[in-house]
């Protein structure tokens, strides 16, 4: 029936959801001819225009979805939303905090959501955490926030309280290998810590490497099998690590972090010969733009004496990442 208002709606929805916003738009504007009051058809063609990168257009959408219903929850976050994307998130954060203030929806789980993203985005950890708090508050429990909450912890540079909270998502997913991993990711992280002694450091490592053993039981992917044999090396457990690397290989031979780790591997048993081919290797045969792969080789060269040759390799690594720091320091230092 083409007066179906919800077959134009939903039809709309399948539009945008497939990266077609002109003829999710279109869908739309029949669904509005319709019904101008459809609220979900306003706030999917304010998403139309905000995929657009239309933020004005889509906050005016948003806005006469409001007009309508003043209560209109999905609404209200896209317009927060919009405000944020559109670089003005202090907009946004005064939005939403009027909204998830006590006189309003203070248990408004999404909003929260909605803050704590926008405040990781503009640097406010702290608020963000405090955000998430309030989540945890409404559900002590909810193990999406806690690992939220862990991964912000990380970035504060405090991982043993992060290890804490992930582990607490362990027990109450005792089957997941996310949060194994993330433990895993947590001491490895503390153990890089200037402060700590040589056996602190080896303990933590271990305590790393368990973690992701526990993942890799759970997960057959090669990533927590790569990440073994990296903490493994890192603890001065050769023979493991090489291990590691190698059932992370049978896995997928074109894994480039596990090769350029027993590159790593055969640099720190001085067999840099080795170690360069297998650099050079994941070079030409799997990833060009290989940042790390670059780096190692450029080491590998700079120690052996080609000066020139390492600064090429620097200068690749450069041009695929700017920002690299490690590539930055070599350059430095040669």
């Amino acid at each position: 029936h083409p007066d179906n208002v919800r077959v134009f709606v939903e039809l709309g929805r399948a539009m945008l959801a497939s990266d077609d916003p002109k003829a999710a738009e279109s869908a739309l504007k029949t669904a509005l001819k319709l019904d101008e009051e459809s609220l979900t058809a306003r706030v999917l063609m304010g998403d139309v225009h905000a995929a657009k990168g239309k933020f004005t257009r889509a906050r005016k959408e948003y806005g006469t979805a409001l007009e309508i219903d003043s209560a209109y929850i999905p609404a209200r976050l896209r317009i927060a939303l919009a405000w944020h994307r559109g670089g003005k998130p202090e907009k946004a954060i005064e939005d939403l905090k009027t909204l998830l203030g006590p006189d309003n929806l203070p248990r408004l789980v999404a909003g929260h959501w909605l803050l704590a993203s926008i405040l990781d985005d503009t640097g406010d950890v702290d608020g963000a955490i405090a955000a998430l708090n309030q989540i945890l508050a409404i559900s002590k429990e909810d193990p999406r926030a806690l690992m939220a909450k862990g991964h912000l912890l990380l970035k504060q540079n405090k991982p043993m309280d992060a290890v804490a909270v992930y582990t607490k998502v362990a027990e109450l997913r005792p089957r997941s290998p996310e949060p194994q991993f993330c433990i895993g990711w947590a001491h490895e992280k503390s153990a890089d810590a200037p402060e700590i002694k040589e056996e602190e450091m080896i303990k933590r490592l271990k305590l790393a490497a368990e973690a992701y053993e526990k993942c890799a039981g759970m997960d057959p992917g090669v990533r927590p099998r790569d990440s073994v044999g990296f903490v493994s090396l890192l603890a001065g457990m050769h023979v493991e690590a090489v291990t590691q690397f190698r059932r992370a290989t049978d896995i997928d031979p074109k894994f480039a972090p596990a090769l350029n780790n027993l590159g790593l591997a055969d640099d720190l048993a001085d067999n840099r010969s080795k170690a360069k081919t297998r650099y050079e290797n994941v070079i030409k045969k799997i990833d060009k733009k290989n940042v790390r792969a670059h780096v190692m080789l450029a080491l590998d060269l700079w120690v052996d004496g080609s000066h020139n040759k390492a600064i090429k390799e620097l200068e690749k690594a450069l041009k695929i990442n700017p920002d690299d720091d490690l590539a930055w320091t070599f350059v430095g230092d040669i």
